[in-house]
């Protein structure tokens, strides 16, 4: 039992300016520096020699009570495993410890984390990297543990955002090139993940500020291995011990820490910023929660196993022996594997005969039919019966590409019921995710009755110009986990899941991939399987497009190459200022070519200057010289804010280099902790001062003052280094923003003639170029700009009566205006009832008391046209609106028919429909022919839901805009959860309203009226079952209660 331990060893180190006696046993230090500060110890130091001695010896707690008394050696315990290892901290180290809480960038209290538990301490370090001190002190200690870890790197890369910071001071303080990774890749320019200098096979040390489980630097790891680059190592400024050190070694990275969290208590203990009770309490809880790597980084980390080819991707037959494998997606493996085939065609045809005789031809080379039963115009359940026995014949599939996508409890209903009943025949069907996961709640119970149908969960599209981010596969990934029991894959532009069980199927496969005029992009199906890792590959026009005489060979054609696939002037120039725009050159800051812009026009020059801010030499003399600037026009400033991301770095620079305090302005709003959009020490009425990599149009400047400015903040000025001299400047005059820059791009390009690095033609080309091509601010933030004046009522909001009069105000909209002043309500109620009596009755009885009605028409079982024309009447009788509640989110093609074909002909009856925007503009060019034929009929863009953990970001709302403009002949208005557009012609209507704001248990969320139109600036309120689950007695007076409520809400909008 007994072990031989080396004798002690005694020596004096200096520790907090003064020299203290350190005991070395067992390779483990001990100082006497607290003893020393507690004299009724300092007797007992021998003792306490002695005592550690024999622990270590015996490898025990029980010691013999002739060498110290117990209840010495309790005491002498509790000092050391309490208060030993705070003692020993470096001095900087120690400061920067009290900075944290000096700056409140640890926070004791209730915090909801990002990972959505309660924690009692809160560590946000961006307070002290946006402050100059800290973060020198920060960087510098980081640095020095980098080297003395003797951590091999050529660059640093630190995790967005916080670790930015201290990246750049090391950079630009200790000459090490940095690089940096982006959220999300760009999507215009040189599209890349990760910015900066590099090749494949440097080695790159990460540095973090936290390290709770280990996510973000995983995260981090597999961007830049992704990109060829080597990692080993990380060095994070405090370790939460919440085990992401353990959790990092798993995937070859070693985490080093200047501290770890419970050190930190103890000193802030010693310096009495807490007490012992409370750091007990935390400590305690930091014991009880450990933590894991987000389950979509790990799936993230073997999806590049995957494509690094570390690990095996399994042939279609050993997919469906794998265990817990869907029933479904077990037999489709199988078939697969059977039919030598992975093949899925689109039939988007409207008559059913035309249908069948299609399918006949095609099955015994498919695996699955996507269908569009809403398109069909004769449906009935002998077709359905016929496609079945079809179906089973020639061993295919029916997928029913219904793209649910509303709030949970309408989902189910148009699930399994309605005039399709489609729960009752197609074996798979697919959901968008952005309405939030009610709509798979919806979906459940109609899964739960056959476990051999599923549903694929929407993750990306093929449509153009579609919002749908790596926000929506990391939430089809989650969700997939979730509802296993139902989820048997994905419609996906690339792998969404490592885990082979699941199905990924891409659609716009087409051996031609020049694309369609409504949006619709190809991939081949080579690109689709070999490239973005599809198990399935879904062609429509590519084989029903083909001629009679062709369309065999084109069938077999497909299904060989996919299932192939799967198996194989200037001389005044300031001195310094020139060498940067040489060093942009060199470095590919500045680049001559052909390139796609942000704007979506060709460019003959495009600038990034990321290389440069990631190289220590230029990022200092660019942060010297813009501070020069700043100085030299006497820009009044308390504060600077860097518009992101490039402009970080920067203003991280003069930040620590000049000691000027510094904000960040985030690209969206946390949702957990401060839930904050600006980040930093500051308080209304601060003067700051924007600084800026490149001015183009000037819309990063103003959507930064935008922010500011909403902060209370005061922004007149702006300093950049370059001047592209596309009207930038002068654009932002027009907001009170003077832009002050170093240089202008034409004499920039004077520069680089000189220098021989450009000859004279290339630059009359470019400037010709430049000259042709002036830019404005960006509509969506003109926008911006114009709600701010609303809210900070510097703009009018008219009433209805002046809104009606509005030029060029849609036909359609002039009349609601119209209608809601005379009816004096701007009530809107939700009719979800499966029958049409039912909801003619309903109709009569609200129809006085409101302006629209709105219906789920696939919901109702007994549809008919006589149902339709009795509805119209009581609308032309009561003067209210129908709106069609369709949320239409496919593809342009497939939304055409929708909406003119089918049984149910909406283009023919319904007012008002809606559309979603997660498939791209392509639904509206497909909305377009049907509204063309009635000026009196419009479309409201879903913009934003009221449904709880809806994937709708602020992209959404920004589209929504976007695509009002330019479809404005028949967009009308938004349903959102605020005001999308300053165009007082919009109309803005809010669903989810109610009284009582509990909710309801499949995710919808409730606001007042009150809440809908004065704070939110809704025209219209979607009231639903605070209405129609009124009791018979109480209902007209609640239908009255909330008409009343929500008209004189709109008559006392401008009352706080």
């Amino acid at each position: 039992k007994r072990r031989s331990v080396a004798p002690p060893v005694y020596e004096t180190r200096q520790l907090d300016k003064h020299f203290h006696t350190v005991v070395s046993i067992d390779g483990r230090r001990y100082s006497s520096a607290y003893l020393e500060k507690n004299k009724r110890y300092a007797e007992q130091t021998a003792a306490l020699v002695a005592l550690l001695s024999l622990k270590l010896i015996h490898n025990s707690n029980e010691i013999d009570e002739s060498v110290v008394a117990a209840d010495d050696m309790y005491r002498i315990s509790v000092a050391i495993d309490s208060h030993m290892s705070s003692a020993m901290i470096d001095p900087t180290l120690r400061q920067l410890i009290a900075d944290c809480h000096h700056f409140e960038a640890i926070k004791f209290g209730d915090f909801v984390l990002k990972t959505g538990i309660h924690s009692p301490i809160y560590l946000d370090i961006r307070p002290m990297v946006s402050t100059p001190k800290p973060l020198k002190r920060l960087s510098e200690l980081v640095y020095e543990k980098i080297i003395s870890m003797n951590i091999t790197h050529d660059l640093i890369c630190g995790v967005p955002y916080s670790a930015l910071s201290i990246a750049s001071y090391i950079s630009f303080q200790n000459d090490v090139i940095m690089i940096t990774k982006r959220k999300e890749n760009k999507d215009y320019g040189t599209k890349q993940s990760i910015e900066g200098q590099y090749k494949p096979g440097d080695r790159v040390v990460i540095v973090e500020d936290i390290i709770s489980s280990g996510s973000s630097i995983l995260e981090t790891v597999i961007a830049l291995r992704s990109a060829g680059l080597v990692v080993t190592d990380a060095v994070v400024f405090i370790d939460r011990q919440q085990n992401g050190v353990n959790n990092m070694k798993e995937y070859g990275i070693d985490v080093h820490s200047l501290i770890d969290v419970k050190t930190a208590l103890n000193v802030f203990e010693e310096e009495q910023r807490i007490n012992g009770h409370q750091k007990s309490g935390i400590i305690e809880w930091i014991d009880a929660n450990p933590l894991g790597i987000n389950d979509d980084i790990v799936n993230e980390w073997k999806l590049l196993c995957l494509q690094n080819k570390t690990s095996k991707l399994l042939s279609y037959e050993e997919r469906s022996q794998l265990p817990e494998v869907h029933p479904l997606s077990q037999k489709l493996f199988k078939l697969m594997a059977q039919k030598k085939s992975n093949l899925c065609v689109a039939v988007d045809l409207t008559a059913s005969k035309e249908i069948l005789d299609l399918v006949k031809r095609i099955g015994p080379s498919i695996v699955m039919l996507k269908l569009h039963i809403d398109i069909v115009k004769d449906f009935d359940h002998k077709f359905i019966e016929e496609l079945t026995a079809l179906a089973a014949e020639h061993e295919f599939f029916i997928f029913e590409d219904r793209k649910f996508a509303d709030i949970g409890q309408t989902v189910g209903l148009q699930f399994t019921e309605g005039v399709h009943r489609i729960s009752s025949w197609a074996h798979i069907v697919n959901a968008h995710l952005v309405s939030g996961p009610g709509v798979l709640e919806g979906l459940r119970q109609g899964f739960e009755k056959d476990s051999n149908r599923g549903c694929f969960l929407i993750a990306s599209m093929s449509s153009k110009d579609n919002p749908m981010n790596s926000t929506f596969s990391k939430t089809a990934y989650k969700w997939s986990q979730k509802y296993s029991d139902f989820v048997i894959g994905f419609i996906s532009q690339s792998r969404v899941s490592a885990d082979q069980r699941f199905i990924h199927m891409t659609p716009g496969v087409h051996i031609d991939v020049s694309g369609d005029p409504l949006g619709q992009q190809y991939v081949t199906p080579e690109e689709a399987i070999k490239k973005r890792g599809a198990d399935v590959v879904i062609v429509g026009r590519g084989i029903t497009g083909a001629s009679d005489r062709e369309f065999d060979h084109t069938l077999q054609l497909y299904r060989k190459r996919a299932f192939e696939a799967q198996e194989m002037s200037s001389a005044t120039i300031d001195p310094s200022l020139r060498q940067l725009i040489a060093d942009c050159h060199h470095f590919e800051a500045i680049k001559f070519g052909d390139f796609v812009l942000k704007t979506g026009i060709h460019s003959p020059i495009y600038l990034d200057i990321r290389p440069m801010v990631n190289r220590p030499k230029p990022l200092k003399q660019l942060s010297e010289l813009m501070y020069k600037k700043i100085i030299s026009m006497n820009i009044t400033h308390d504060l600077i804010c860097g518009v992101p991301y490039s402009a970080l770095s920067i203003a991280s620079s003069i930040c620590v280099q000049k000691f000027v305090n510094m904000i960040t302005k985030r690209k969206e709003n946390k949702d957990y902790g401060t839930k904050q959009l600006i980040e930093g020490q500051y308080k209304p009425g601060d003067h700051v001062v924007i600084v800026e990599d490149i001015i183009s149009s000037g819309s990063s400047i103003l959507e930064t003052v935008i922010a500011l400015r909403s902060a209370g903040l005061v922004v007149t000025d702006a300093v950049v280094f370059i001047d592209r001299q596309q009207n930038g400047v002068n654009n932002m005059k027009e907001y009170g923003i003077d832009v002050h820059s170093l240089i202008d791009v034409k004499t920039a390009l004077d520069v680089l003639e000189e220098e021989k690095r450009i000859n004279g033609h290339q630059k009359s080309g470019i400037i010709e170029w430049i000259d042709a091509n002036p830019l404005r601010i960006n509509d969506d933030i003109v926008n911006e700009w114009k709600l701010l004046c609303l809210q900070n009522k510097t703009s009018k909001l008219l009433s209805y009566e002046e809104r009606s009069q509005l030029p060029e105000t849609h036909p359609l909209s002039q009349q609601l205006f119209s209608l809601m002043a005379r009816k004096k309500s701007n009530l809107c109620v939700a009719v979800d009832l499966t029958a049409s009596k039912e909801i003619l009755e309903l109709a009569k009885r609200i129809g006085p008391s409101i302006v629209m009605l709105k219906l789920h028409i696939d919901i109702v079982e007994d549809f008919d046209h006589k149902f339709i024309e009795k509805l119209t009447a009581l609308a032309a009788e009561h003067e209210f609106f129908i709106f069609e509640d369709r949320k239409f989110a496919d593809i342009g093609q497939t939304v055409g028919l929708q909406f003119t074909k089918g049984v149910h002909r909406i283009s023919s009856w319904a007012h008002i429909v809606n559309a979603h925007l997660v498939s791209g503009p392509g639904v509206l060019e497909g909305l377009r022919q049907g509204f063309e034929k009635d000026s009196n009929r419009g479309c409201l863009l879903v913009a934003s839901m009221s449904s709880k953990d809806n994937l709708m970001n602020s992209a959404f709302p920004k589209a929504a805009y976007k695509w009002s403009q330019k479809y404005k002949h028949f967009v009308i208005g938004f349903i959102c959860q605020s005001r999308v557009s300053a165009d007082q012609r919009f109309i803005h209507m809010t669903p989810g309203v109610h009284i009582d704001v509990s909710g309801d248990p499949l995710g919808q969320q409730y606001v007042t009226p009150e809440e809908a139109i004065k704070k939110r600036g809704a025209d219209v309120v979607i009231v639903g079952r605070g209405i129609t689950g009124a009791s018979d007695r109480e209902f007209d007076h609640t239908l009255q209660l909330y008409q009343k409520r929500s008209f004189e809400a709109y008559l006392n909008r401008d009352s706080d």
